[in-house]
């Protein structure tokens, strides 16, 4: 009798939070996306057994044989029968007609039904659903994600044999009442940016009526436009348990536990998903995990096609010792230290997803802009209309469904690791990376951002050396762009010496700290390991220079030999050379080499790259190339107006060294030179620079382009190019 009376409690409760009841057609609105003849043709998989028949009087009948396990499920999967039969927030209503004919349980069967992504996401509508062995209709109402193209019903809980007269869904649109509503990023226990004006936006039906904010003393008011409107609150301090109100004539929403403090976005693969509890040696900090306030924002990657709205199943949780074990691993990890150290909140938006591609993370817009994205579009076609989880490799796939949706929610920083999947790509992913940055910048309101990009980890079945030097160009290209060496944190601890997935992640999360620390934070102290700058040569032999030597350079603990460093003279056959530290500078032991490598490999032995180059902090330095500069004028174009006229030039530096070359703009009557003007730029690394000078340019005049690479003794670029 108790769990009769369980069951009916239970099936009350189903009833009124899902809005299920008997019904008469003219109560459904919409058009009708999925008829009772795709149920009866759909793909059923049954797991101990059951079979399926169409009656004589045009009723189905699924029947579940087997034992009463999860295991003896059928499952009618209606495959990529969604797709473009919905938009976000459109209204569905499920119908259906059914009675339970056999089996079961209390005289009840049960059915559960679900709108899923393949492979990768399931929401389930409604869970074990009661059905009675009389015929009734029944109706469910729920919101849409285009995302997810299937539908899927599972009779799976009991032995037992039910029939359908009709299963149907239809699609409602939009809702016709907008009400007051925001993204789901603004919920109880969010973390806002201090420091700067804090973005708000929402939707309301409130046409041309008033929407008011509040928080804590501060109060600002917008009008609603279009049913959309969107304020700012002004900058605030750091602080704990606030309340946000927002309210138009209708409705008030409330937000409890609002916390003000630094809001880090983590994006990436799997290194960067890789959770905390299988993490190595972050036991003290899993326990002391409620000793300081840490909130991550969990949403679901399912990904979609197309711009998303809202972010999927979004909530706020804040990090105690249990919570904390599903973080990511490297996010919180310096989180913590920034917390404990700054008596700050923080807040982690987490956005990532195991084999992920940098394209998944681009706005498409951004596809458009370069000719050699061009094969990225294709790929976009390709898969958009098919039904497959190719959203984690597609442009904009997680962009569309993790960011989007929150921008431009402020924040302080965003922590980068991924790559893996596009290492065989490096030339293009250089400026990926590069467009990806100063896009978020530009969307987050916020042009000097700080990034943390970590490099690849040491890895032998992959060769992450070409990607691992785009993320050090990129560092040197783009201010405050910070490069987390992972040279020495392979897969050690291992059995396995090919994982790709180091547990070793205490080390990677306290370099992230170091790093916003310093660029975020305005702390001083050294904070990484060398970083190789420029090559010049002494009695014939490559002199390297590096930033970030601290109290000096050094051979790394319990090592007496330099080790790591290759060179060649030819550029394409590389030896083990010997090399030795001179002050804040490391010699290289080969007469007229014209390249020079350091731990540029897959990996060596013991999970490392192995180099042992370091300073003071014990971090390795980054692997690296290193080659005198190689300049060269690619376009120089004469800008004429009615103000002034320039000489637009655009230099390629084809070498790994930071310079600062002179760039010369000769006017010339016949061959008389009347006018010259210099103008002196830094090139940090391998890049492609614009420069503008003015010119004194009249009709009867010719103009030339000059640059020089500052290294007059080894090589003295004097070609020319007329202006056109």
């Amino acid at each position: 009798m108790k769990k009769f009376c369980s069951w009916f409690l239970v099936f009350i409760l189903i009833f009124s939070l899902l809005n299920v009841n008997v019904f008469s057609a003219d109560v459904i609105k919409g058009d009708k996306v999925l008829s009772f003849d795709d149920f009866k043709k759909a793909n059923f998989v049954f797991g101990q057994g059951g079979s399926t028949a169409v009656n004589s009087d045009g009723s189905f009948t699924v029947k579940v044989e087997g034992v009463t396990t999860s295991n003896a499920s059928s499952i009618a999967r209606m495959d990529g029968f969604m797709n473009g039969k919905c938009a976000d927030g459109d209204v569905m209503t499920l119908s259906f007609t059914a009675r339970l004919t056999s089996g079961g349980e209390n005289g009840k069967g049960a059915i559960q039904v679900q709108q899923e992504v393949p492979k990768v996401y399931t929401k389930c509508l409604f869970e074990k659903f009661e059905i009675s062995s009389d015929w009734q209709t029944y109706t469910f109402t729920y919101t849409a994600n285009k995302a997810a193209s299937n539908f899927a019903v599972r009779l799976g809980f009991y032995v037992q044999t039910i029939e359908f007269k009709d299963f149907c869904v239809y699609n409602g649109g939009q809702p016709s009442d907008d009400r007051l509503k925001m993204v789901e990023i603004f919920s109880d226990g969010m973390v806002l940016q201090r420091g700067k004006p804090i973005p708000v936006w929402g939707h309301s039906s409130d046409e041309g009526g008033n929407v008011t904010v509040t928080l804590g003393d501060k109060t600002v008011t917008t009008t609603v436009s279009n049913g959309e409107w969107r304020t700012e609150l002004p900058a605030f301090t750091k602080a704990t348990g606030l309340t946000m109100t927002v309210k138009d004539s209708v409705e008030t929403l409330t937000f409890k536990d609002v916390a003000i403090g630094d809001v880090i976005l983590l994006m990436g693969q799997s290194n960067m998903a890789f959770q905390m509890k299988k993490a190595y040696g972050c036991e003290d900090i899993i326990k002391d995990a409620s000793s300081c306030d840490i909130r991550r924002y969990r949403q679901e990657a399912v990904g979609s096609y197309t711009k998303m709205d809202d972010n999927m199943n979004g909530s706020w949780i804040k990090s105690d010792e249990n919570t904390v074990l599903n973080y990511e691993a490297v996010g919180y990890i310096a989180a913590y230290q920034l917390a404990k150290k700054h008596n700050v909140t923080i807040g982690l938006l987490g956005c990532n997803k195991g084999s992920s591609l940098i394209e998944t993370f681009m706005d498409y817009d951004l596809f458009t802009t370069r000719d050699n994205y061009k094969v990225t579009i294709d790929l976009y076609n390709t898969k958009k209309d098919k039904n497959d989880d190719w959203w984690v490799q597609v442009p904009s796939g997680l962009y569309n469904q993790m960011i989007h949706p929150f921008i431009p929610y402020a924040i302080s920083s965003a922590v980068w690791y991924q790559g893996e999947a596009n290492a065989t790509r490096s030339e293009l992913y250089a400026y990926q990376i590069y467009d990806l940055i100063n896009d978020y910048r530009q969307k987050f309101n916020s042009p000097d951002m700080p990034f943390v990009v970590v490099q690849l980890a040491p890895y032998s079945k992959k060769d992450h050396k070409d990607i691992n030097q785009v993320f050090l160009d990129t560092h040197k290209r783009m201010d405050n762009v910070a490069v987390v060496s992972t040279a020495n944190e392979g897969p050690k601890g291992y059995t396995d010496e090919e994982e790709i997935h180091p547990m070793t992640k205490r080390p990677v999360g306290d370099r992230v700290f170091y790093s916003l620390d310093n660029i975020l934070y305005g702390e001083e102290y050294e904070y990484s390991g060398p970083e190789y700058m420029y090559m010049k040569y002494k009695d014939k032999k490559p002199v390297l220079y590096f930033s970030h030597t601290g109290k000096g350079l050094k051979i790394a603990n319990g090592e007496t030999e330099l080790k790591g460093f290759k060179a060649s003279k030819d550029g394409v056959n590389f030896e083990n050379v010997s090399a030795r530290i001179e002050g804040n500078t490391v010699v290289i032991d080969m007469v007229d080499a014209i390249e020079v490598r350091y731990s540029f490999v897959a990996t060596e032995s013991n999970g490392t790259l192995g180099g042992n180059l370091t300073n003071d902090t014990d971090i390795p330095a980054f692997p690296f190339r290193a080659s005198l500069p190689d300049v060269e004028i690619v376009s120089a174009v004469l800008n004429k107006s009615e103000a002034n006229t320039t000489a637009d030039i655009t230099v390629r530096n084809k070498g790994y060294s930071e310079f600062n070359p002179k760039f010369f703009v000769a006017v010339y009557e016949g061959q008389k030179l009347v006018s010259v003007k210099i103008q002196t730029e830094k090139i940090s690394t391998v890049d492609e620079i614009k420069v503008s000078l003015p010119v004194d340019y009249k009709n009867d005049t010719a103009v030339r382009t000059y640059v020089w690479d500052g290294n007059g003794s080894i090589k003295a670029y004097t070609a020319s190019h007329d202006v056109k």
